[in-house]
């Protein structure tokens, strides 16, 4: 892996300082998560706008994995509790397409998982799509098991 790819812990300032890039990864993101659905760029920029809120106010933590001090990977995630037990959920994870398979989401996924069991949660947790084959593996491969299932029922066309 080059030595040019580091992972930093970013302050609400560098997400600033990122923003344009952190919108353009999580809308191409969200474009392949979500391919039935109207993915559009206003949505996405409210979403980081509220991402910078939660910064500010210190209940979210944002890694960025940059290479040549461009940003080409963000984890957000945000301590909850489920069901009684203290967790680190992982809200968005995206690493840019074309780094993807060469271990720069792990390095991500490793300093949100350290920084869970420097804080003494009892797991980290997160949302997958079930047509991301390649992502589930990847989870897998992390450690992740299915704990349950989210299900849809679409109301329109009934």
């Amino acid at each position: 892996m080059p030595d040019e790819f580091r992972i930093m812990r970013m302050s609400r300032s560098e997400a600033t300082d990122n923003f344009e890039r952190i919108v353009d990864l999580l809308y191409e993101s969200h474009r392949m998560i979500f391919p039935s659905m109207d993915i559009d760029r206003p949505s996405i920029v409210e979403r980081i706008d509220r991402l910078l809120v939660h910064l500010e106010g210190g209940s979210a933590m944002l890694w960025g994995g940059f290479e040549n001090r461009r940003l080409e990977g963000f984890l957000w995630a945000f301590e909850r509790c489920f069901v009684g037990e203290r967790r680190l959920h992982v809200n968005e994870f995206i690493v840019a397409k074309s780094l993807r398979g060469r271990g720069r989401g792990r390095l991500l996924l490793d300093a949100a998982t350290a920084e869970a069991r420097r804080l003494n949660l009892s797991a980290v947790d997160l949302l997958c799509s079930v047509h991301m084959h390649d992502t589930l593996r990847f989870y897998d491969k992390a450690g992740f098991a299915v704990e349950r299932y989210q299900l849809i029922k679409r109301l329109d066309g009934e």
